[in-house]
Parts: C-alpha cells; structure tokens; sequence
C-alpha cells in the first residue's frame, strides 16, 4: 500500500459512509431479500464495476469538473432520484396483495444504474480524493479506488447477507414478503425524498 496514505484515518472517514443506508446499500438488502444472496451478486457486481469506474474517473478529474459545473450534478442527482422513485414503485406494486409474483429482481443493469446516479457515492469520492489523494496520479487513484471498491463489496455482501436472512425467514409466510416490498418501497421513496431536499 501506498505509504503516503493514512490508511486508519481513510478507513475512519470511509467506513461510516460506505457501511450507512444509502440508496445502493437499501437496494442490495432489498435485492438479498427478494433473490438471496447469490441471486443479488449480479446487482453487487453492477454497483461495484460502477463505483469503480466513478471511482477513477473522479480521482483523475471528473470531481473537479463536477464542482466546476453544480448544475451538471443536479441534473444526475434528478435523474437518480427519478430512478429510485421507479425502483419504489416496483417494489410498491409487488406488495399489493393477491398479486400473483411479489418478488422484484434486480440485476446488473439495475446495479449500474443505481450507482451512476447515486449522488451520495459521488460526493464521498469527492471527499475520499480531495482528503486522501495529494497526487492525483494514476497509481495513487488506483490504489484508492480498488480499496473503496474493496470496502464497498465487503459492505454490499453484508447487506446481501443480510436480506438473505430474512428471506429464508419470510419463505414460510408469503404475506411478509408483501409487507416487506411495501416497506422497502416506502423506504426508497423516503431516501428520494431526502435526495429531493438535502
């Protein structure tokens, strides 16, 4: 590792944002529920190849560019926003009871298109490379963003995991699996609403 990076104070500032409910973290849990966990790894693997990307693209300029230009990352933030009310509704229309699949997958388009959008996992790379990059040369973004994806994929398995749990708890008892997409419906719709006035 790169000795110039204070790897205790990263792991200190980024864990506490990568670890929290954010749009992607909710949506993995979700995705772990409705298709457990090895049936959310394609939704993982989407978020990740995504945050990786942003992640380079980001530390080697793309931030700069954002900041110069705050309208061009609201209108990402709105599209995002619109995207996740999308992924609400679905999961709102699954809870309808007597509908006859209640189960909504997701996959690695889904993935992708989450985290694209996801202005939150844009700004915390904002703050990671502006904290922890001096450089901004090609070696120094790398080893960030391998060990924010890696971070992020710990975080997003333990979320898979998670739903994963409680999937095979609900197996026995359809009706929860209605009342769960309504709460993750709802609770989508609450982070949209907090992404509308932050």
């Amino acid at each position: 590792m790169n000795p110039s990076i204070d790897w205790s104070l990263w792991l200190l500032t980024m864990m506490p944002l990568i670890f929290s409910a954010g749009p992607g973290n909710i949506m993995v849990a979700a995705a772990g529920v409705q298709s457990g966990f090895s049936g959310s790894l394609s939704f993982i693997f989407g978020l990740d190849l995504t945050y990786f990307i942003l992640s380079m693209t980001v530390g080697l300029g793309l931030g700069d560019l954002l900041q110069a230009y705050p309208s061009a990352a609201k209108y990402l933030s709105f599209f995002g926003i619109a995207y996740i009310v999308y992924l609400a509704s679905r999961f709102l229309r699954s809870s309808t009871i007597g509908t006859a699949n209640t189960v909504v997958s997701f996959g690695l388009k889904d993935g992708m298109l989450v985290q694209i959008t996801n202005t939150k996992g844009v700004i915390m790379l904002i703050v990671m490379f502006s904290e922890f990059s001096r450089t901004g040369s090609l070696g120094h973004v790398l080893i960030l963003s391998v060990a924010l994806v890696g971070l992020n994929l710990v975080s997003h398995l333990l979320w898979a995991s998670a739903g994963g749990i409680i999937r095979n708890v609900m197996e026995c008892h359809p009706q929860v699996l209605q009342i769960q997409n309504m709460i993750f419906g709802i609770m989508l719709l609450g982070v949209a609403i907090w992404l509308m006035f932050r």
